[in-house]
């Protein structure tokens, strides 16, 4: 995408594909004192790739830098982002101030792009903005998957529930 810059950083390319390749270890940034606050944007937004299980089966999702879940909103549409004001105060979304992601090297990143939205510059992940829910009090946990039949962990195929 023009107009996009996009920083890949290594470091835990070779771990990442150990994860797709179905080792069951667990890849993730080690978590923060802090959480990432509501609507609050970090210099660059850090993703990583996490096994967790998700309602009983484990599966990689995509996690922020303090190793909390990601999630994806069904009701958000190319150009469209549903979830704002109030519905960002529980599922906070991925912000970023400028335009670099920090991603493992192996993710393909055009299927990462930062836009402008209601929320600020948020981070999507194949066109859906991406999420970390107020279900989850810590990481790796998976507390909002399916919730309302609508929130659904980010994976790599964006599945609401194919497992």
């Amino acid at each position: 995408m023009s107009g996009y810059k996009f920083v890949a950083r290594s470091g835990s390319g070779l771990l990442l594909g150990v994860v797709l390749g179905g080792c069951a270890a667990t890849i993730s940034q080690p978590p923060t004192a802090t959480r990432q606050s509501s609507l609050h944007s970090t210099p660059v937004a850090v993703i990583r790739a996490a096994r967790i299980n998700v309602d009983g089966v484990t599966r990689t999702v995509f996690t922020d830098r303090a190793g909390r879940t990601l999630y994806w909103f069904t009701f958000d549409r190319p150009g469209r982002v549903a979830c704002t004001t109030q519905c960002a105060r529980a599922w906070n979304p991925l912000l970023t101030h400028g335009d670099a992601l920090d991603l493992p090297t192996g993710l393909l990143l055009g299927s990462f792009q930062v836009v402008s939205s209601p929320n600020g510059r948020q981070v999507e992940y194949e066109g859906h903005p991406l999420y970390t829910s107020d279900q989850d009090t810590g990481p790796h946990q998976a507390n909002g998957q399916g919730f309302e039949d609508a929130w659904y962990v980010a994976t790599l195929d964006l599945a609401p529930g194919s497992w």
